[in-house]
Parts: structure tokens; C-alpha cells; sequence
């Protein structure tokens, strides 16, 4: 481990590894590159081609065809981990064994299990965990968090979800449940689960209710990747929670991303402009009027890896906060358990 940021306080420049640069990879490593809030000296992928685009990037890096050199570098303060879902827990607790700090890309892990251990690891190595959940960051769900926990809304009882990719992953491992761990409701779904459990205080959940299909047939748990899904919880609060997710799905628009909370005094939502998947607008309802909350254009799709950064370099312990992960990744896995 770097030195320099072996205590809390010191301040500098954190050095980054990143292990995977395909499309994502790319685009976190020249967020990090533009904001001069770290410095990148190690870039790790299998692919000859995604290693020398990575390169043309951050061009003073050492390139390497296989991960384990993200971790082992001495140099390296923290690893930004962008592969495939099925590496993550392995490479995350790789990392953290080194005592390397680590920013994954969502989902954590393919399960709560992978997740639990995950997160067990970097209390053990005390080094920071974080999870790429960037909708946190949009200024929308912000607004729409900020109403929440106004009262504004009276006694919140319901909460709809949707958000549906007429496109779809274009990696065939996405498809491919081992690696996966799961179809457009982990892909898409846990985004908006992360968010209204965070907004919600993280209650517990008292019974899920769900329905998978593939390409228009029933499926049951992950026997294999859903490109449909539905989703009706009930929380102990006594807030239903109704969630639909799919990838191809007929819809005339590229993306429909949508979150609404209703309570007995007004309602709040958020939802995504033009089938864009990075533009939001937030409204606050009172009966049949309609109030503009948020809408304006933004670059937040980099800002949990960039909030990592600026910790990482004023302290590099175990944040607690990193246990609230589990809480997604549960009610993700009783998701599945419950589409029989």
C-alpha cells in the first residue's frame, strides 16, 4: 500500500489502479483522469484493443492482461474494479487482502452471500468499499430524497417503480446467468431498489412478491437471465413497493425510467427526458398540480466514483456505511426466490 495515505488526514493525490476498461471502465477512467483527483498507474484487461484505448487515455500507466497485478502493485492506494459480475467479490476481496481500497461497479456481487463477504473483507482489512450506484448523485433523486424526508408528503404508503432498456446489454455475458447473476432486474432494477431503500432509511421487508419471464415464458428464480421482470413488496413501514424492470421491451423510447412516492398530503417523482438514461426531471404533486423540482442537464453519472476518490484521499478506513449494501442485494436474491 501507498504510504502516503496509510493514515487519515494526509490529503494527497490517491494512485488508482483499474481493472477493466471496456465501455464502462473507459468511461470512469477519464471522469478520474478529468477531475485530477487521482493519479491512475495501473491498467488491467484481458483485451489487447480495450488496453490500448485505456492507454491513449492515461498515457503514463503500466498495461497488464490480467488483474492480479492491480492488486499486487505496490503503488496502488485503491483498485476501481469495472469486469464482469461474476469477478466482482473475487477481485474486490482480492484487493482488500492487499489492503487496497475498492470502488466496484454495480452490483457488488451476484448474490447477498457475495455481497455479505464483500463487505466483511473491508471491515477486515479496514480499507474503503464503495459501490457504483451513481443515481445517488443525480440531482433529481436528490430533490426527490430531500421531499421524502421534509414530510412534505404526509404518511408515505406507496411507491411505483419502472425502469425499462428497449435496447439491452450488447455484452453476451450479460446474458449468460453464471456470469450475470441475474437479468434486467439486477442490470436495472437494483439501481432503483438502492435508491428508494436509501431514501426509505433501509426498512425491512416483510413480503416480496415476484414474476420473471424470458422472452415471453415464466422463468423461475435465475434458471436464466429475465429480460422481463415484476416485483410487489411490502415494507415494514406499511409502504407497497411496486417495481417493473425489462430489457427489449416494446416501449417506443429508448429508456422509461421512472420513480413516484405517494403519500397522504402530496406525492413526488422523478423520471428520465426524451428516453435519455443520464437526463432527469424531479416534480412535486398536490393533488392534479405539478410542481418542477429539478431538470437541469448534468454530469452526475461519475459522481459515486468521484465521492470515493475525494474519501479515499482524506481517509482510507472502512466506512460502515458500506454495510447498507447488503440491503439491495437481499431483497434482489428474495426477489428471485419468489418467482416461482
Amino acid at each position: 500500500m501507498n504510504n502516503s495515505l496509510s493514515s487519515p488526514g494526509s490529503n494527497p493525490k490517491p494512485t488508482l489502479a483499474f481493472c477493466g476498461v471496456g465501455w464502462m471502465g473507459k468511461m470512469r477512467l477519464k471522469a478520474v483522469l478529468e477531475s485530477d483527483l487521482a493519479k491512475v498507474l495501473v491498467i488491467a484487461d484481458p483485451s489487447a484493443v480495450c488496453r490500448i484505448e485505456a492507454l491513449e487515455l492515461a498515457q503514463q500507466a503500466e498495461l497488464y492482461d490480467n488483474w492480479e497485478e492491480t492488486v499486487n502493485h505496490p503503488a496502488v492506494d485503491g483498485v476501481v474494479i469495472s469486469t464482469p459480475n461474476f469477478l466482482h467479490k473475487a477481485q474486490t476481496v482480492a484487493a482488500l487482502e492487499k489492503g487496497k481500497s475498492v470502488f466496484c461497479q454495480y452490483p457488488p456481487g451476484c448474490s447477498a452471500a457475495e455481497v455479505e463477504v464483500m463487505i466483511e473483507a473491508a471491515g477486515k482489512s479496514d480499507r474503503l468499499l464503495a459501490v457504483d450506484f451513481s443515481y445517488r448523485y443525480c440531482d433529481a433523486f436528490q430533490q426527490t430524497r430531500e421531499i421524502i424526508d421534509s414530510g412534505e408528503l404526509g404518511t408515505l404508503f406507496a411507491v411505483e417503480l419502472c425502469f425499462h432498456s428497449a435496447m439491452g446489454p450488447d455484452k453476451e455475458w450479460y446474458y449468460q446467468i453464471g456470469q450475470s447473476g441475474g437479468g434486467c432486474m439486477t442490470d436495472l432494477g437494483m439501481h432503483l431498489l438502492d435508491f428508494v431503500l436509501l431514501a426509505l432509511g433501509f426498512p425491512d421487508i416483510k413480503r416480496v412478491e415476484s414474476r420473471l419471464y424470458a422472452k415471453g415464458k415464466r422463468i423461475e428464480g435465475r434458471a436464466q437471465a429475465e429480460d422481463y421482470g415484476t416485483a410487489l413488496i411490502d415494507l415494514s413501514t406499511g409502504v407497497q413497493l411496486t417495481l417493473t424492470s425489462s430489457w427489449h421491451l416494446h416501449t417506443g423510447s429508448a429508456a422509461t425510467i421512472r420513480a413516484g412516492f405517494y403519500g397522504t398530503r402530496g406525492a413526488v417523482s422523478l423520471q428520465n427526458i426524451n428516453g435519455s438514461f443520464f437526463d432527469f426531471a424531479a416534480f412535486l404533486h398536490k393533488g392534479a398540480s405539478r410542481q418542477w423540482l429539478s431538470g437541469t442537464p448534468e454530469n452526475w453519472t461519475d459522481g459515486a466514483l468521484l465521492d470515493w476518490i475525494r474519501r479515499l484521499s482524506v481517509n482510507p478506513r472502512y466506512d460502515p456505511a458500506a454495510e447498507n449494501y447488503i440491503h439491495s442485494a437481499r431483497l434482489l436474491d428474495r426477489i428471485y426466490e419468489q418467482a416461482v
